[in-house]
């Protein structure tokens, strides 16, 4: 079982001018011991799937779909103080 999981997640900002498409469906897993790195252009979305892993998003975030599971628990069905 994967350390950790991520499955289809998908996370759009919304603007004035309509919705910004920042995570759209990502799915990778990495397993106890691995190391895992994005790469790519600026803006293409590398920080937003980290702050949306960790649920640190503005206030015009949204998390669509998705599902991140870290050692076994889903991280999206926890309370604010639990993920603290």
């Amino acid at each position: 079982m994967p350390l950790l999981n991520v499955d289809s997640l998908k996370m759009y900002y919304e603007t004035l001018r309509g919705k910004v498409r920042a995570v759209d469906d990502v799915s990778f897993s990495v397993e106890e011991g691995e190391a895992l790195g994005l790469a790519g252009e600026s803006g293409c979305g590398k920080s937003s799937v980290a702050c949306t892993l960790l649920r640190l998003l503005p206030w015009n975030a949204k998390i669509l779909s998705g599902k991140v599971v870290l050692d076994g628990v889903d991280i999206y069905s926890l309370s604010e103080e639990e993920m603290r």
